[in-house]
């Protein structure tokens, strides 16, 4: 799915502090290296090697929002939503979603597509029963956001509106930010798209259960 090669691009554009791009393929490499010749007349000096370190690129926050009209009550959308650990059910881009045991406001994503695995955690920091759920990463893919979940018009209908903002490297912005941007809106329609439609047949079988 396009969610999928959104993250994927992503995580090569951005490295971690080791320098290194977050997503890793595994892969077998050799090298051999010869040692320079020993001078046995002399003797051994001391020498300090300063090992040089990676510097990360400098980044800054890509920030893109979509949004979506649902025909079913705000409570319900709110409540199929913050189910996070069943969100692979209808974001097929998701490997896996797991709630933390000990701290449910953090939980562990696992995306893994033709061999690339990327992984992050995550924290939700504001959380509103039936209003909003917003969320920030702790560690891999650095990302945050917020989903909204607004009253529309009549009852019995709402707007779900989702920002997300993921942190890339300013060369790769000033390049490509307009391939991205159009990437992560493509990739955010199709997960709400699909959403929309969980929703729908969700509620129509529970209001079908209460008319038995």
């Amino acid at each position: 799915g396009p969610s999928c090669k959104v993250l994927i691009m992503l995580a090569f554009l951005h490295s971690g502090p080791s320098g290194r791009p977050l997503i890793q393929r595994s892969t077998r490499s050799s090298f051999t290296s010869a040692s320079p010749p020993v001078n046995f007349l002399l003797p051994a000096r001391r020498r300090s090697v300063r090992v040089p370190t990676a510097t990360p690129p400098r980044a800054s926050w890509l920030e893109r929002d979509v949004y979506t009209v649902i025909e079913v009550p705000r409570t319900f959308a709110y409540s199929l939503f913050s189910d996070l650990e069943a969100m692979p059910s209808w974001s097929p881009w998701l490997d896996s979603v797991v709630v933390d045991e000990q701290d449910v406001t953090i939980s562990t994503w696992k995306l893994a597509a033709r061999g690339i695995n990327v992984s992050w955690k995550a924290k939700n920091v504001v959380v509103e029963e039936g209003v909003v759920i917003q969320w920030e990463s702790l560690t891999g893919l650095k990302n945050r956001g917020a989903v909204r979940f607004l009253d529309e018009g009549s009852e019995g209908k709402c707007r779900v509106t989702m920002k997300i903002s993921f942190m890339i490297p300013d060369f790769a912005k000033k390049i490509s930010s307009g391939i991205v941007s159009q990437k992560v809106d493509e990739a955010l329609e199709a997960d709400l798209k699909r959403f929309r439609a969980r929703c729908l047949l969700d509620h129509r079988k529970e209001m079908k259960k209460m008319r038995l």
